[in-house]
């Protein structure tokens, strides 16, 4: 990634106990994107949602799923400027 970009909105998601890939990694990539960005942060962010209970995405009970994609629809709604202010 290039320093002082504008990068689009982002939002990373990870879960504590994956066995595939540590959240670890969304950690840095989140903070790289962070520091790298010349976006307005309040505007477009770079955010990182971590789930402290999931590993990676099987087996999650249905409320969590749903949970999960209501977030990541919310996160797009806003960027598109499809909710209210």
């Amino acid at each position: 990634m290039k320093q002082k970009t504008k990068y689009p909105a982002v939002l990373l998601t990870a879960g504590e106990h994956d066995s595939r890939v540590h959240a670890s990694h969304a950690r840095k990539m989140t903070a790289l994107l962070q520091a790298a960005t010349a976006s307005d942060q309040a505007e477009q962010p770079v955010l990182l949602w971590v789930d402290r209970d999931a590993g990676h995405g099987q087996g999650k009970p249905l409320n969590l799923r749903i949970r999960d994609v209501a977030d990541q629809r919310i996160f797009l709604m806003w960027q598109l400027g499809l909710l209210d202010r």
